[in-house]
């Protein structure tokens, strides 16, 4: 088996491009999941209902070894004492709190628990009203369980994202603000590098940003 990758070991400005760095932190990713796969597999979820998932930089394969991994249980129905059992059943088999490697819900202080047949739409971060981010969901990765309960979760996103509704509207002006003001960053070169001189020319890619946002939801076959 060839050795792992390790973030320092590839990091050199000088020697990796953008794209080949980008690259390299990816495979560190699926190399993480994978190992969380290994970690987690015998968390006896005995039920169809679930399946566990890893959202954020996570989800993107894009996190460093910096931030904590953020794990949250999917499910079709709402489902007593999930969060706690897993809670407990980590501290019980690893010797720690689940919290030192892992995100939490700011509520309830456990892992975060998102239901798709609930009142609370899944584009709201750990049911905050106020914290819409649709891509959490969209963009994440299955760590074990029901895949098709993903599925079901990220066409919720979807329909939640694309309806003609004040739900779907608010959800759209604040996607539409988050872009603004990402694009914002690069244009006033907010992201730089160690020589102070900037990651991306925004010049190079006039006419590449779009001010409106339209979006399609495919039908139920099509992989998302």
């Amino acid at each position: 088996m060839s050795e792992k990758l390790n973030y320092f070991d590839i990091y050199n400005e000088y020697t990796l491009s953008p794209l080949e760095y980008a690259g390299a932190v990816e495979a560190i990713n699926h190399n993480n999941l994978r190992d969380l796969q290994d970690t987690l597999k015998d968390f006896p979820l005995q039920s169809t209902n679930f399946c566990v998932i890893v959202m954020g930089s996570d989800g993107k394969l894009e996190r460093h070894p910096q931030s904590k991994t953020e794990l949250v249980f999917l499910q079709r129905t709402q489902e007593d004492d999930l969060a706690s059992n897993f809670s407990e059943w980590y501290k019980k088999n690893f010797a720690c709190d689940f919290t030192e490697h892992f995100e939490f819900d700011p509520h309830t202080k456990l892992p975060g628990v998102y239901t798709i047949e609930g009142n609370t739409p899944l584009s709201f971060a750990y049911g905050d009203p106020n914290a819409i981010y649709p891509d959490i969901i969209l963009n994440s990765q299955i760590v074990f369980g029901e895949r098709n309960v993903l599925q079901e979760a990220k066409q919720k996103v979807l329909a939640e994202t694309t309806q003609d509704d004040k739900l779907g509207k608010r959800i759209r002006r604040i996607l539409r603000e988050q872009i603004k003001e990402g694009i914002h960053s690069v244009d006033q070169n907010l992201f730089m590098q160690l020589q102070e001189s900037p990651i991306v020319d925004l010049k190079k890619y006039e006419g590449k940003f779009h001010k409106k946002i339209h979006f399609t939801l495919d039908p139920p076959h099509t992989n998302l």
